[in-house]
């Protein structure tokens, strides 16, 4: 199964949190996370104490898990925001 991590996620994942590790570990055997998470997580480090840890247990989970890093671009992705911004008018 493929499966796209958002923040809270990775974060549930380094944490050890065992509902998270398992449905992972059974789940997980094309493992994604866009480039905006990674953002979200570098910006969290920047502000934490534990920068430079946190950092390197990103580079090993992202290595351990074999977890592709994805490009998130209206080009790539094939996001367009016209349709959820047209059904909001409609509501």
């Amino acid at each position: 199964m493929k499966l796209v991590l958002d923040t809270n996620i990775y974060c549930d994942y380094a944490e050890g949190l065992p509902d998270t590790v398992d449905m992972i570990a059974t789940h997980g055997e094309y493992i994604y996370i866009p480039s905006i998470v990674v953002g979200e997580l570098t910006i969290g480090f920047m502000q934490g104490k534990r920068q430079q840890f946190n950092e390197r247990k990103l580079r090993q989970i992202v290595n351990r898990l074999k977890i592709e890093i994805i490009d998130v671009t209206k080009e790539k992705g094939g996001y367009s925001p016209e349709p959820r911004v047209k059904s909001r008018e409609l509501e």
